[in-house]
């Protein structure tokens, strides 16, 4: 009998290097639908939301499309949404990128610039580019389980994995109990994956990690 594939639906807005993170995926043998659909994302069964580039700009593009309100319908169902990068920044309910914007939230918080470097050194440049490592978040809710990732969208990955950044800005949501993993880069501590409930965002790339 043929193992049953994962069907992942993945959000075409126009941000986001698509064919990796499909490639990704079907090397995982998913079953992958890419679209822009209402009503496909809406009935999809795992839904993942892509990004790279601007906040304000992602916020747009799904508006024009009606995606920013097929995702909400999408996440009643209480299935399983994830953002990646840019993607997962939108879940937050505002970005002071270039401004200050709205953006989905379907997480109480906000998105925000790293600190300028305080000397000139090279060590830290902003944006962050490259391999950095998850921390088990202190604050987040499996802290009291023997301080694992056990459970949680993580399960299975070593302590502290490496994993690929490329980016200017992160989240900071309201709820602490939301945060997963942390990661340390110049002189900000910050969430690196969340998880609320269904709803799941990671800064790095997996599909490069």
């Amino acid at each position: 009998m043929a193992t049953k594939k994962n069907k992942i639906t993945v959000v075409d807005y126009g941000m986001g290097n698509l064919f990796n993170v499909t490639r990704a995926l079907e090397l995982l043998e998913c079953d992958v639908c890419l679209t822009g659909d209402i009503n496909t994302i809406i009935k999809s069964e795992k839904l993942l939301l892509p990004g790279v580039g601007a906040f304000e700009d992602g916020m747009r593009d799904l508006k024009e499309n009606n995606l920013d309100s097929a995702i909400k319908e999408y996440v009643q169902t209480d299935k399983p949404l994830l953002g990646i990068c840019l993607g997962m920044q939108l879940l937050m309910t505002t970005s002071e990128e270039n401004g200050n914007h709205d953006g989905l939230d379907l997480i109480k918080g906000k998105v925000v610039r790293f600190k300028d470097p305080k000397d000139h050194s090279n060590k830290y440049k902003i944006p962050q580019i490259g391999w950095n490592e998850l921390l088990i978040a202190e604050k987040k809710q499996y802290s009291t389980r023997i301080n694992t990732w056990d459970g949680s969208i993580l399960d299975g990955l070593d302590k502290k994995p490496f994993m690929y950044f490329l980016h200017s800005y992160f989240v900071v949501p309201e709820d602490e109990q939301v945060y997963l993993a942390e990661t340390s880069y110049g002189r900000d501590l910050f969430c690196s994956v969340v998880q609320k409930n269904q709803i799941f965002g990671c800064q790095f790339h997996p599909e490069r990690s």
